[in-house]
């Protein structure tokens, strides 16, 4: 719980709040879904849909929100485009 409560506040580097955060949590959340997918293959449309709009939900309701909260935190409330932008230019200094 520390670690995600850690990241809410933007107590992260940018560049671990970037990319383990962001970039890589979305990474594995779609293998996570790929896997999920190709395991879940059955004859029951119903249930398919119900496991995929539980997981779609979870996503983009709780994971993305605390993503982009904490992102936008240790940024300085700066556009997200902006925090991109340096990190990519403090990552070629």
């Amino acid at each position: 719980m520390g670690y995600f409560r850690k990241h809410w506040r933007g107590e992260f580097s940018l560049r671990v709040s970037f990319w383990v955060n962001f970039v890589l949590f979305n990474i594995i959340l779609g293998l996570i879904a790929l896997l999920n997918s190709k395991q879940l293959f059955t004859d029951n449309p119903v249930f398919i849909s119900r496991i995929a709009i539980s997981l779609v939900a979870v996503q983009y309701f709780m994971i993305f929100p605390w993503q982009i909260i904490g992102l936008w935190r240790r940024g300085g409330g700066k556009i997200l485009f902006d925090v991109a932008g340096r990190l990519s230019y403090n990552d070629c200094l």
